[in-house]
């Protein structure tokens, strides 16, 4: 006689919702490989051209988008994730993140939190991009758009490094690891400069100061995503001090 086992409909209905959520945040990770592919191409145009053209435009935005479209998709498989399995504290992550162990139960549905690895792939975007449009305004003699990208780089530099530690000291205090919008906000700033300075409006003085000013913009807004974010961490760090104390007084 065959055995027959009954499943849970509630079960299967879950799972199935939370494919739904794992297939969208596989697109999420394809659309940042691919954000890393783009800046081959982007790089390699850079240095081909004496001058910058609509194709290297075209690249840049290509690559622009891949890197809005990545993170819009994890966020959208983390949001249907809590949704399907924490629904009664979906006003909680909302204001507080997710718990180490909300997002060890999305791991195991395949959605992933790669704060580190995502901003990462930023970087080297970002880096080599810029570095390929220093190299090849000085080739052309534009010392004012060198020296002032050469500042926006290091300071670029210098900025991921202290965001690192940060997150650091986040991770070890049981702490949110993701950016601040504002964050997000940089990136986008960065590449609409970068964009500018890839196209041939920046042939013209005027058009290069433009996409260097738009560049610098988005650097002080990394700066200042920073500057919060570290008063976020140490925020949480009274917090979790707080609660140490009462514990032991109790």
């Amino acid at each position: 006689m065959a055995l027959i086992i009954e499943q849970d409909p509630q079960l299967i209905d879950i799972d199935f919702e939370m494919e739904r959520a794992r297939q969208i945040a596989i697109a999420g990770d394809a659309a940042t490989i691919g954000h890393l592919i783009m800046a081959a191409p982007a790089v390699a145009l850079i240095f081909k051209n004496e001058e910058p053209t609509w194709v290297e435009t075209g690249v840049q935005f290509v690559g622009s988008i891949l890197d809005k479209v990545d993170g819009t998709l994890k966020r959208k498989a983390v949001k249907l994730g809590v949704g399907i399995l924490f629904p009664d504290q979906v006003d909680e992550v909302k204001e507080n993140g997710l718990t180490k162990e909300m997002w060890a139960t999305l791991n195991e549905y395949g959605i992933v939190d790669r704060p580190v690895l995502d901003a990462t792939i930023d970087k080297i975007y970002y880096h080599s991009v810029l570095s390929a449009l220093i190299i090849r305004a000085k080739k052309n003699g534009h010392t004012h758009t060198v020296k002032a990208l050469e500042a926006n780089l290091l300071t670029s530099v210098e900025r991921d490094i202290d965001m690192h530690l940060t997150r650091q000291d986040a991770k070890e205090n049981g702490l949110k690891t993701n950016a601040i919008r504002i964050n997000q906000w940089k990136t986008v700033v960065h590449s609409s400069g970068m964009g500018v300075l890839m196209s041939p409006v920046a042939k013209s003085p005027v058009g290069r100061a433009i996409g260097v000013g738009i560049v610098s913009a988005g650097t002080g807004l990394g700066k200042i995503g920073l500057s919060k974010y570290k008063k976020q961490v140490r925020e949480g760090k009274d917090v979790n001090a707080r609660r140490k104390a009462m514990r032991v007084v109790s």
